[in-house]
């Protein structure tokens, strides 16, 4: 079992418009475990962020407030993440966040 939710499983799957669609969805449910992490301390949002998947990474930190601060077994943060899977709209992304 490698801990992944519904919301991981969505947020790394694909970046698709259906894909944000089921996340936005899962986002609206207070069962939905946003900063959750798998086995190997991956949330959602660092997920996305290793895929690329900017609007999905948005999703997460605007709708949902995801912490971007959480930090895997590599110790990295989402943002880490994006730069080492050379992953540059989720890296501009928290970039014009931090403005």
């Amino acid at each position: 079992d490698e801990g992944l939710t519904a919301l991981m499983y969505a947020s790394f799957g694909g970046g698709s418009s259906e894909h944000a669609a089921v996340v936005s969805l899962l986002l609206k449910d207070e069962r939905t475990l946003l900063d959750d992490c798998n086995r190997d301390g991956g949330t959602a949002l660092i997920l996305a962020c290793c895929c690329n998947y900017a609007e999905i990474a948005r999703l997460l930190l605007v709708e949902g407030g995801a912490d971007h601060t959480i930090t895997d077994m590599d110790d990295e943060t989402a943002m880490d993440a994006a730069r080492r899977f050379k992953a540059p709209c989720c890296v501009k992304l928290f970039e014009v966040s931090q403005r």
